[in-house]
């Protein structure tokens, strides 16, 4: 998802960097104003924030059904960014 969104980082020539920055430019560019809908980003933010726990947290270990529904989250997310480019 994240390598989705540097998609349109590069493709909009955004001065961005960080994750921080990335998912803050995301919102602000595509979200706020209604360009993507925003499920998108709340399933960014959780992800964003378990992917933080399992990198940083001492004794953190996603379900199973944490890891399908993030698949599924994941595949459809990129799918609506690749939509972007193919509308525009």
């Amino acid at each position: 998802m994240f390598y989705a969104i540097q998609v349109l980082v590069v493709y909009h020539k955004a001065k961005v960097s960080k994750h921080s920055g990335v998912i803050s430019y995301f919102d602000r560019e595509f979200v706020k104003p209604g360009i993507i809908d925003k499920k998108f980003s709340k399933w960014l933010h959780r992800l964003f924030d378990l992917r933080q726990d399992a990198d940083y947290g001492v004794f953190f270990e996603p379900s199973e059904d944490h890891c399908k529904q993030a698949i599924e989250q994941a595949g459809e997310f990129v799918n609506r960014i690749q939509s972007y480019f193919e509308n525009k």
